[in-house]
């Protein structure tokens, strides 16, 4: 599959790094399905483009407040011409970790 993985660990307490994750989403205009601050659990859709049928990007926070972690992956909505993403999944995990939402509070990002 073309799934794509990504974490991003910031200096931030979980509640600011969940609002900075939303704020992300919103900048790189994904659509906000499932928010649940309690879980950490946020869960995003991206438009179909040119270079896929859409995507579902999902965002899980973990850590304590200062060290908290942001697992991130991104996959492709439908199974049905899944094969074809052209690098969108794996270009959603980039923008998202490296994007400026947690600039100065990054302290380390994989992608």
């Amino acid at each position: 599959m073309f799934d794509a993985r990504g974490s991003v660990k910031v200096s931030l307490t979980r509640t600011r790094a969940f609002n900075h994750a939303e704020r992300a989403l919103a900048s790189l205009h994904g659509r906000i399905t499932r928010s649940d601050l309690q879980s950490g659990l946020i869960e995003a859709t991206f438009p179909m483009s040119w270079r896929s049928w859409g995507e579902i990007f999902m965002v899980h926070i973990s850590g304590e407040d200062g060290a908290v972690i942001l697992n991130v992956s991104s996959r492709p909505r439908t199974l049905m011409f899944g094969f074809m993403d052209f690098g969108k999944n794996a270009d959603n995990v980039r923008r998202f970790v490296t994007g400026p939402a947690f600039d100065s509070s990054v302290i380390e990002a994989q992608y």
